[in-house]
């Protein structure tokens, strides 16, 4: 046993303890079921690498000489009660717990090179808990009360607690114990996935916060999770933060999220801003890569009032220019439009209230388009006298007679009439054109 100096001369003997040299890393393997059949793997070190692999290591110092090393499962919150989960390995581990023995060597340390964890079902923790009172491992002694509150007891995360005995008075009897020591959470690796956004229904919202969006990701636990938002300069110093708000019942089969975006730290902005949002897990502080975001200036009409408006004046403005168009075409028109396309102006025009603005509107714009197609009529007739009166005598084919002139006449007045073209097959009899041209 080593001593320190004392200031009245005589060295004062040191206590032993315990320290851990190489921690276990936190999610590395999967707690597996006894009714699984196979191994329940072997726990690595925090620094474990493929091509150096470590494991769990602990030292007792200040003491030279045998010791017991007896290593169980606590919960990750304290006070460190016992957890029903079981250590299982190749080497010391009975009834769920794993007993070495430090046979006095040089460094005075202890690793685990084949410890694994076996879970249970929530419906077995009262029995396995028995057990570990039965055995009498009850490092902090805490008592065996919570078995019967199975809910309180986090399944997916264990603490490893190592308690070393070493000899007393009596030689070969273990029967002094040091103070016990945690390690740092292990997580079951299944439930703590690693976290990933696989998309978003939006990536654009309001800077005062509020919008309703769903994040589609990887597994996540409900009640361990949380989506970030947050501001950073070029030089990652951070700006701002906050966190979308959702319930543990918002989050959809483990893989969606429903959440309402937070408030921006300034609503007065005149431009999008650019920010980043990324999932984290509270519980080991584990996050995923971030996504590009944008916070919009405040929306002036939130409601949508002024494009309402605007979609009804331009609705109001197609009604009046389709009873333009009907009153314009006039009965020749009408003639020739379908069954269905005419049944459905005169519901229209019937549907109009008589002696509106807008209806007097139309028929005036209509009585300038009568007037208009009058004074065209009259245009026509003068010109078709004229060229009548000033025919030339060369002309191929019979002499034209007055009759067939009037009637020439009366076509052209025809066609101006009508609003649409010429219809030409009135003239192959006249001039007796071929009926295939």
């Amino acid at each position: 046993m080593n001593t320190a100096p004392n200031g009245g001369g005589a060295p004062v003997p040191m206590k032993p303890f315990v320290r851990i040299v190489e921690q276990p890393a936190k999610c590395a393997i999967r707690f597996r079921y006894e009714c699984e059949g196979r191994s329940a793997g072997s726990i690595p070190g925090v620094n474990s690498t493929a091509e150096n692999k470590s494991f769990p290591t602990i030292q007792v110092c200040n003491y030279r000489g045998k010791a017991v090393v007896v290593v169980s499962c606590v919960t990750k919150d304290p006070p460190y009660r016992p957890h029903p989960h079981n250590l299982v390995g190749k080497e010391g581990c009975k009834k769920g717990v794993c007993t070495i023995v430090i046979d006095n060597n040089a460094e005075m340390t202890c690793t685990f090179t084949s410890l694994g964890i076996q879970c249970v079902k929530r419906k077995d923790i009262e029995e396995s808990l028995k057990l570990r009172e039965v055995i009498k491992v009850d490092p902090f002694r805490t008592g065996f009360n919570h078995r019967s509150q199975a809910s309180s007891i986090d399944l997916n995360v264990v603490r490893l607690c190592f308690q070393v005995f070493i000899e007393g008075p009596e030689k070969g009897k273990f029967t002094v114990q040091l103070p016990p020591i945690v390690s740092e959470p292990i997580y079951d690796k299944k439930a703590m996935a690693e976290l990933i956004i696989t998309k978003l229904s939006h990536y654009a919202a309001p800077c005062t916060g509020g919008k309703e969006i769903i994040l589609l990701c990887d597994r996540v636990a409900k009640d361990d999770i949380q989506v970030r938002f947050f501001h950073e300069t070029v030089d990652c110093a951070l700006i701002w933060e906050a966190y979308g708000e959702f319930l543990p019942n918002d989050v959809h089969k483990q893989v969606a999220i429903s959440l309402r975006t937070p408030k921006y730290y300034d609503e007065s902005i005149q431009q999008p801003v650019t920010i980043q949002i990324q999932l984290r897990r509270p519980s080991d502080g584990c996050t995923s890569l971030s996504r590009s975001f944008q916070l919009t200036p405040r929306e002036l009409d939130p409601d949508g009032l002024v494009r309402k408006r605007h979609k009804r004046l331009k609705e109001e403005n197609y009604d009046l220019l389709q009873e333009y168009i009907q009153l314009a075409s006039g009965p020749s028109a009408s003639g020739q439009m379908g069954g269905a396309k005419r049944s459905a102006s005169v519901s229209f025009t019937a549907n109009k209230t008589p002696g509106s603005p807008k209806k007097d509107l139309v028929q005036q714009l209509f009585q300038q388009q009568q007037q208009q197609q009058q004074q065209q009529q009259q245009q026509a007739s003068t010109s078709a006298a004229v060229s009548s009166s000033s025919r030339s005598p060369f002309v191929y084919g019979p002499p034209q007679s007055t009759p067939v002139l009037a009637q020439q006449s009366t076509i052209v007045q025809s066609n101006v009439r009508s609003s649409n073209a010429f219809d030409f097959s009135l003239y192959y009899d006249i001039y007796g054109w071929p009926k295939n041209t």
